[in-house]
Order: structure tokens, then C-alpha cells, then sequence
């Protein structure tokens, strides 16, 4: 055997070991990634009445993603401040691929990740609304903090 085919096998071993390996850590229950904000949310832990402002992601994650998570935090922090420090307003990333969180994508008939409005009225969820404008403005970052101004203030002034 020449040294083009021992490295050509060698390289085709590692690449077939490394799907292996991949598909073998996607398929295992409770295996997350580390880094993933996750959340367990009981209506223990709710107030009576507020808006929780939930973004829901995976476990695999693209830029996009992640800026559209930032974003959001971003335009919640600087605009809502006094409401999110009184829990008015909530800010709830939820990685929906973890089993205990995947009820949310019935709860709020997700196709896609997004953020989501949800109306927290005597402890229940009384209504909610997608924010499906996330995706579309998420290369325009003055855009998208406006977004989520505008709306997260009429969802607010619907809500009193």
C-alpha cells in the first residue's frame, strides 16, 4: 500500500468515528449543551400577574440565534428595566430541546425559534403572542431593538 491510501483510510476512519460519535451524543437523553441557558419553569415561581418575554432555542445554535437571543435582552434591559427589576417583565431564554421544555412547542404552536409574549394573569397564561418578526430584522440590530420595544409595550398596555 502506498502512503495515499493508508492516510486516504485513515482520514476516511476519523471522519466516519467523528458522525459516529455526533450522532451517538445527539441521540443520548438529558445530554445538553453545557453552555445552553436552560429553564425550569413551575407556577410555583410565578407571580400572579406579569408578562413573561420567552425566547426559545436549541441545542445547536447559529450566530443568528444567538444575536436574536442578545438583541432581546438587550432591548428588554434598556426599555423595561423598572419592570423587569419589579417582575412585571420576565426575560425566560428556554432551550426547547430539552425534554422537560419541549411542551412549550405545543403550548405556543412553534415552528420555528422565536420569542414569545405570554399573559401570566392570577398565576395562569391567559394569552401570548409570537414575535415572529425576530428573524427578518435579525441583521438589522436598530431595527430589531425597536421590534421588541414596540411590541413588548402594547403587549404591556394590553395586559393591564
Amino acid at each position: 500500500m502506498n502512503s495515499k491510501k493508508i492516510i486516504t483510510i485513515i482520514l476516511l476512519v476519523f471522519v466516519v468515528g467523528s458522525v459516529g460519535a455526533m450522532i451517538y451524543k445527539e441521540l443520548q437523553p438529558g445530554q445538553t449543551d453545557p453552555d445552553a441557558i436552560t429553564a425550569d419553569i413551575s407556577t410555583e415561581n410565578v407571580p400572579q400577574n406579569q408578562i413573561i418575554a420567552y425566547y426559545f432555542h436549541g441545542n445547536q445554535r447559529c450566530p443568528t440565534c444567538m444575536n436574536i437571543e442578545a438583541y432581546t435582552k438587550e432591548s428588554l434591559e434598556t426599555n423595561f428595566k423598572e419592570p423587569l427589576d419589579s417582575g412585571r417583565v420576565v426575560w425566560q431564554p428556554i432551550n426547547i430541546d430539552e425534554a422537560a421544555n419541549r411542551h412549550f412547542i405545543t403550548d405556543f404552536e412553534l415552528e420555528m425559534k422565536l420569542v414569545v409574549l405570554a399573559d401570566i394573569k392570577d398565576g395562569k397564561q391567559i394569552q401570548w403572542k409570537k414575535l415572529d418578526q425576530v428573524w427578518p430584522l435579525s441583521g438589522d440590530k436598530p431595527g430589531f431593538l425597536e421590534y421588541i420595544k414596540v411590541e413588548t409595550e402594547e403587549y404591556l398596555k394590553e395586559s393591564v
